[in-house]
Formats: structure tokens, sequence, C-alpha cells
């Protein structure tokens, strides 16, 4: 039931282990009851014995524990307080990301490096860019099968809308405006085709952004229309859109019509 040998029996009942001390240790490729001793000796409480769980499949919870706390020594005064599961779940974070980028997890430059801190950010910045690529593929593939089948151009003297293109155009829109358009969530409704977004620019500056849209395509009409840092839209701007809106309807009456 616990993942180890009977002979760790004398160890659980000295050190009263918890089944999450246990399991800690259990993890580990070659346990031994002095870990567990160890282990329960520390009173970790419940996150940071989660955390230690996950670690163990990379290194001996001893040695995680003494590289975590030497890294702790490196940060500034301040963010020496964060308490322990910070600093396990930033090591956590770190390597599950190497791990994914395919390094040489044998390594121990790549198991322990030398400012855990600004590897976890490189690489974090890293898998950004590789999950960009992916889902800017992803979008464009989509856009070739028809996710744009009904679209139109839509302007009037003062403002326009852009289609946006890839996964980055919506991140990048979010970023601009202070907003939360370059989430997840968003994006995968988009490419549902059902509760799209689509950019308001003006006609000066079409590559600025101004205000972001999101609209219902079976209802014709606009769900959200927000600007920087979630600012309601002028009159102009909110009747622009709801001209918009309405002539998606009719784009696509006209299209199944055609098809």
């Amino acid at each position: 039931l616990t993942g180890l040998g009977k002979h760790f029996l004398p160890a659980m009942r000295e050190s009263q282990a918890s089944l999450r001390e246990i399991q800690a240790v259990a993890a580990q490729k070659d346990p031994k009851p002095e870990d567990l001793r160890q282990l329960c000796a520390l009173r970790l409480d419940r996150e940071s014995l989660g955390l230690m769980e996950e670690l163990a499949h990379y290194s001996p919870l001893g040695r995680v524990l003494r590289y975590v706390r030497a890294q702790r020594e490196l940060f500034p005064p301040q963010a020496k307080r964060r308490k322990l599961p910070y600093f396990l779940g930033l090591y956590r974070d770190y390597l599950h990301m190497a791990q994914d980028l395919k390094s040489d997890m044998t390594e121990r430059a790549v198991l322990e490096p030398r400012d855990l801190k600004e590897r976890h950010d490189l690489l974090a910045a890293r898998v950004n860019e590789v999950k960009a690529e992916r889902e800017n593929a992803r979008m464009q593939k989509m856009i070739e099968k028809g996710l744009y089948w009904w679209a139109h151009a839509y302007a009037n003297e003062d403002f326009c809308v852009v289609y946006p293109q890839n996964h980055s155009d919506f991140v990048t829109e979010g970023q601009r405006l202070n907003h939360c358009v370059g989430s997840a969530g968003y994006y995968e409704r988009h490419m549902k085709g059902r509760y799209m977004v689509f950019f308001i620019r003006r006609v000066s500056e079409p590559e600025k952004a101004y205000f972001t849209a999101e609209i219902d395509m079976n209802a014709g009409r606009i769900l959200q229309l927000y600007g920087f840092g979630d600012c309601s839209a002028p009159r102009e701007v909110r009747t622009f859109t709801e001209g918009f809106a309405r002539a998606v309807l009719r784009w696509q009456d006209q299209e199944r019509r055609a098809g």
C-alpha cells in the first residue's frame, strides 16, 4: 500500500510518519529508512510534502532540500522571506520545463543550475516561444480550413476591423491594452467559431491596438467591447462594432446560399 518494503516499518513507527511523508520517500529511485526519518524530522506542511514527492522523481529528497535552501540564499532579502513551498515550486517548475524541452536530466548543470531563478525564467521564455510557434501553426491551419469562411473587409471613414491571424495576435492585443483577451479561454472559443474576437482599429492607425470585441457569431451581437484596462467604448466605436456584428449574420447567410 505504501510502496515501501517491510524494512521501513521501524522507521515509520519511530517517526510517526504520515501518508504524505511516506509517499514522498517512496517516490525516490532508491529510498532508505533513514530518508523517511530525516524527512519526518523536518515536519513539513502538506503543500511542501506534495512538492517534495514530485521532486523525488528527479533527485533524492535530501539533495533537493540542500539545493533549494542554497538557492534561497541567493535571493534578495525580501524574497528570502517567502515560505519553502515557493522555492520548491520554482524548482519543480524548472525541472518540468527542462524535461519537456528534452534537456539531459542526468547532467548536474541541468539538474542543479547555478542560478535557479535565472534558468527558470530563461526556460519559461523558451517554453512560451515553443507554445506560440505551435499555436500559430495551429491557427493557420484552421484559417486554411475555413475559420473565416464568411469574412469580408469591414470599415468606415474612422474605424476598421482586423481579423486575428495567429495566437500571438491575442497575446499582443492583451498586453497592449492591459486586458485578458490573451488568455487561453478567448483563443479557444475563437477557434471554435462561435464566440470570436476581433480588433477594432482606427483607419489612420490600423497597426495600433484600440478596442477589442468579442462577438456571438450565431446571434450577431457584442458580448464584450473593451479598450485599455477594460475601459468602455465610446458611442461611435460601439455603433461601428454593432454594425459589424449585424454584417456577420448577413455574410454568413450569403455564403450559405452561394454554397
